[in-house]
């Protein structure tokens, strides 16, 4: 029964990931798991009462535990809703992650801390950034932009400076919420007429933390509120932190006023992690979870690793699932066990676009040389190959412009930067051009 819950634990910070704070109190939190049956690829979950039995079964709550419960347990795998009449009682699960409760933001997870943040050449920076706002907040980078691509950490960081700030400086006021939510809420503050309450709220805080500000591209309204409410934190010399999934001068959308004043002080990026940075963050993630490191352990680690590589979260994801079927088929990991259980994961990672991928469709339809294509050639059709490629690893997989760079004999990220605009620019005017990168995008697929 211990694994048994251990696995809904799993499963319940997924759901929880994807869910607004209210119908994952009201419907999903109040869940108790009852089995898992491996042979029928199926998990039994006990609800309080009929109607949040039938609220879950109408509703796409549905969906969200079914995914979450794959993204765990394997693709095969569904769940069905019984009564507490229908099982004998047991005891209710334990809840993982307490959340904290000292402001009106959203959750912050507490594991997220810098003690458990691994640090590899691919984030140094922005993790060092990160700690000297988190250790002198309004004293060293304001604003701190954090940007990179999804699964890399960004959210990591910055919920280890809200922890940091408040164990260290209880008395200030930190507020850590999404682009999003502070969108909803200002509709919601125009649509009740509490406006007043609203900037009350925003603009008195110490800290403000908002991940994710690329959701406020095209909301003219909200971009204008969030300006006003950026200038007078800043004024007041309180501290603001973002991130994003790109640099502040490559948001769309998005005005120039606020993505200059983003760039004021300080921006970092992270990239995909190096292969020995990936194994330090699953070794890390295993011993958070309280596994001893052996040998058969490592091998799946070092599994993953070989094979997951731009995506931290599908990393840990991965590891998840492996020791969640460990230790409900009470087996032991190692390299051969790992490629069972994960087959279809590393598949799926496989059959991803990748540079290499991207390297090799280009050359083959434009007919030219990979190895050309890396190199300082300058001949027309090899720069042609080349602007395409980049141009596609910008577009198919965002790789930030210095990697590109790296993956393309050393160019300079500006000159990554003028040949993915040149590309762009020129598919508008060039239906040739078009149908080229069209055929190259389907091959991809």
């Amino acid at each position: 029964m211990e694994a048994i819950k251990e696995t809904w634990e799993r499963i319940i910070v997924l759901i929880k990931e994807e869910m607004k704070d209210a119908p994952f109190n009201s419907f999903i939190k109040p869940l108790e798991p009852v089995s898992v049956e491996k042979e029928k690829k199926l998990v039994t979950l006990k609800a309080p009462n009929k109607m949040t039995k039938e609220r879950i079964e109408g509703r796409w709550y549905n969906n969200q535990i079914r995914d979450s419960i794959r993204d765990i347990l394997g693709p095969e795998y569904d769940f069905k809703l019984v009564l507490p009449e229908d099982v004998k009682p047991a005891k209710s699960v334990r809840k993982t992650a307490a959340v904290s409760t000292k402001y009106n933001g959203n959750p912050i997870n507490p594991r997220y801390t810098f003690n458990n943040f691994v640090q590899g050449k691919s984030n140094h920076f922005a993790a060092a950034s990160a700690l000297a706002v988190a250790r002198g907040p309004f004293e060293t980078f304001n604003p701190l932009f954090i940007y990179g691509g999804v699964g890399l950490g960004k959210t990591h960081l910055i919920c280890a400076i809200a922890n940091e700030i408040m164990t260290r400086m209880p008395e200030l006021d930190v507020m850590y919420i999404t682009a999003e939510t502070f969108v909803n809420d200002y509709i919601s503050s125009i649509r009740d007429k509490t406006q007043t309450e609203f900037r009350e709220k925003y603009r008195h805080v110490d800290v403000l933390i908002v991940d994710d500000i690329q959701f406020l591209a095209g909301k003219g309204s909200s971009q204008e509120e969030f300006f006003h409410t950026f200038d007078e934190l800043h004024t007041g010399d309180r501290q603001i932190i973002i991130t994003s999934d790109k640099p502040p001068g490559e948001l769309q959308d998005i005005q120039i006023r606020l993505t200059n004043r983003f760039g004021w002080s300080m921006t970092a990026d992270i990239n995909p992690p190096e292969l020995e940075t990936r194994i330090a963050i699953l070794n890390k993630k295993a011993e958070n979870e309280g596994l001893p490191i052996t040998p058969g352990l490592m091998e799946g680690i070092e599994y993953i690793a070989e094979h997951i590589e731009s995506n931290v979260r599908d990393m840990e994801g991965a590891l998840t699932r492996l020791i969640s079927h460990s230790k409900l088929e009470n087996e032991e990991i190692n390299r051969e066990y790992a490629q069972r259980v994960l087959k279809d994961i590393i598949q799926d990672n496989k059959l991803r676009v990748t540079p290499d991928k991207i390297k090799e469709a280009v050359a083959d339809r434009l007919e030219v040389d990979v190895k050309d294509m890396e190199s300082n050639k300058r001949s027309s059709n090899i720069v042609y190959s080349r602007r395409i490629a980049m141009y596609l690893c910008r577009e198919k997989i965002g790789l930030p412009y210095q990697r590109i760079g790296e993956l393309f004999g050393g160019k300079d990220h500006s000159t990554v930067i003028t040949s993915c605009r040149d590309i762009e620019a020129a598919m508008k005017v060039n239906n040739e051009l078009r149908e080229v990168i069209k055929e190259i995008e389907e091959q991809l697929r």
